[in-house]
């Protein structure tokens, strides 16, 4: 499938300067003449050129010049499929809904048995991963503007670093894995369990968020090759949360440090009943903690059975998916297959084929895998 977002040309963030704080000692009109000197348009994206404020090199998020009006016309089958779907699970059916935008992102995997369908359905996916951008860009500006501004919290909002390593889809024989410890089995048992059902009774944080039965394990049931949402209303950032959970059960300990809110600093990675951090449940905030903790393996052959994958769907810096590997059987592309929640998926997609690794990267997904073995586990 021709993608149609693959000709996006996407300079991405930024060099490490630490976290100190920031005084402004520039006012908001120089701001945005940084801003409007850097900007300039490709067909239907409006793109940023990277430029320096403050001592820091700041790069935007590409945003879209399709107005919402145009986008309801223009996606209006693919808008209708998910919007009654949606309509369904409670979720306002608005294309400037937070939660909708995540729910349609979901749909970048085929969730079902007609192609073209799927195609449709993806494109649209991909649209609102790029119309989202122009909130994110209003919150980076909002902090710039502030009178001091933390670096550190700067970089949580910014394109994730130039720097970062894609994953190679090359096959070359693979090193000598080390491992730490960390039991794979364990964590693809977890998620071959838990797969279509959520583990309410030891995570509840969640099902308190979605008002489900706290003492209930039985939401979620779905066949594998059915087509669709879970019949749960949750956000995408549960696949996020499953993975966490898979990799907590393989034998990996939490990180948390720091009195004034833990929960939003990549450093850490918890669960908590009453908040966990952004970095077990979102998945850029898990890209920024377990790229930093892992690394970003170089080459798909690296990566095996309870090793992790995150993805931007159109490589605008932004991670959008979060998977976990299940299966490994020949050390291909092919036979990497993937197990995740949000769209419940366990190794087969709808239309019969595999949930490969091989399947992503035929969408033109970027995607950065971790070897979960060679990770320190505290």
């Amino acid at each position: 499938m021709k993608k149609m977002f693959s000709v996006l040309l996407i300079t991405t963030i930024i060099t490490t300067l630490g976290s100190p704080v920031y005084a402004s000692s520039q006012n908001p009109s120089d701001l945005q003449e940084c801003i409007e000197s850097s900007m300039f348009y490709n067909n239907e994206y409006r793109l940023f050129n990277e430029f320096t404020y403050q001592g820091m090199e700041i790069n935007l998020f590409p945003e879209t010049t399709i107005t919402k009006e145009e986008a309801l016309i223009k996606y209006k089958e693919a808008y209708n499929y998910i919007a009654e779907k949606a309509s369904a699970l409670g979720i306002v059916a608005d294309l400037d809904n937070y939660e909708f935008q995540q729910y349609i992102k979901g749909y970048a995997i085929p969730t079902s048995t007609n192609k073209e369908l799927n195609d449709k359905l993806a494109e649209f996916a991909e649209f609102i991963d790029i119309y989202e951008n122009a909130e994110s860009n209003k919150k980076i500006i909002s902090c710039l503007k502030e009178k001091e501004f933390n670096s550190e919290e700067l970089e949580l909002l910014l394109p994730i670093s130039k720097s970062s390593t894609e994953l190679s889809n090359k096959i070359t024989p693979s090193d000598n894995r080390e491992s730490n410890g960390y039991s794979s089995n364990k964590a693809t048992q977890y998620a071959k369990q838990w797969w279509n059902r959520t583990n309410n009774t030891d995570f509840p944080y969640y099902a308190n968020y979605y008002k489900q039965d706290l003492n209930s394990n039985d939401y979620n049931d779905l066949d594998e090759n059915a087509e669709g949402q879970s019949a749960i209303r949750r956000g995408w950032s549960d696949c996020t949360n499953f993975v966490s959970q898979c990799l907590s059960y393989g034998g990996f300990q939490y990180r948390k440090s720091g009195l004034i809110l833990p929960h939003r600093q990549s450093k850490n990675w918890y669960y908590d009943n009453g908040k966990p951090s952004h970095t077990w449940g979102g998945a850029n905030n898990f890209y920024q903690h377990w790229e930093s903790r892992a690394g970003i393996a170089k080459t798909s052959d690296l990566l095996t059975a309870g090793d992790v994958i995150s993805v931007d769907f159109t490589k605008d810096g932004d991670i959008d998916h979060t998977a976990i590997i299940t299966s490994n059987i020949n050390n291909t592309n092919e036979s990497k297959l993937l197990t995740q929640h949000s769209i419940d998926r366990s190794e087969f997609l709808p239309t019969g084929d595999y949930f490969s690794l091989a399947n992503l990267y035929s969408q033109d997904y970027k995607i950065y895998g971790y070897e979960m073995d060679k990770a320190p586990i505290k």
